[in-house]
């Protein structure tokens, strides 16, 4: 914003205090706007990560939320019985997949653990198909959460830019 001021014109100054002030309106408001767009986007990355996901036993993969937690603070992420499973991996396979750089896996995140447990596999009841007994090895990591963190670190400069316009 460019101010033209005649610090003789006393109009010439009350117009630069109302845009000064105007500004300061926008500036205050800044960062819950940011927080609600960047938010906002969040959810819906997470929720776009999470359609590219193959259903492996038709159990719900999710449900993904955006939550006010405090002035210019928001929680986005997922609630569920298998969000850790798809953000992790399970098994043979979650434990040797490729994970995204700088994602920490909890140090208490156990691969092959469970009642039917065997070395390289273990069996669990399939929805699709009426529940019945399926083998498998597990499943990949595909972090929709860490992923969609990742994304939205990079977006941040143009929110902010959209916010402050």
């Amino acid at each position: 914003m460019e101010l033209d001021i005649d610090a003789l014109d006393t109009r010439s100054i009350d117009t630069a205090i109302k845009q000064l002030r105007t500004l300061q309106a926008k500036l205050d408001a800044a960062p819950e706007k940011a927080a609600e767009k960047a938010a906002g986007r969040a959810a819906t990355i997470v929720a776009q990560n999470l359609i590219g996901i193959p259903d492996y036993d038709g159990n719900s993969p999710g449900d993904v939320f955006n939550n006010k937690s405090g002035q210019g603070e928001r929680l986005v992420g997922m609630t569920g019985e298998q969000v850790e499973f798809l953000e992790y991996g399970t098994g043979v396979v979650g434990q040797t997949s490729q994970k995204p750089e700088g994602m920490n896996i909890p140090a208490d995140w156990a691969y092959n653990t469970g009642t039917h447990i065997h070395n390289n596999h273990w069996v669990y009841n399939d929805m699709r198909h009426g529940g019945w007994p399926t083998m498998t090895s597990g499943i990949p990591a595909y972090a929709p959460v860490y992923n969609a963190k990742v994304q939205l670190e990079e977006e941040i400069p143009e929110i902010i830019a959209e916010v402050l316009k």
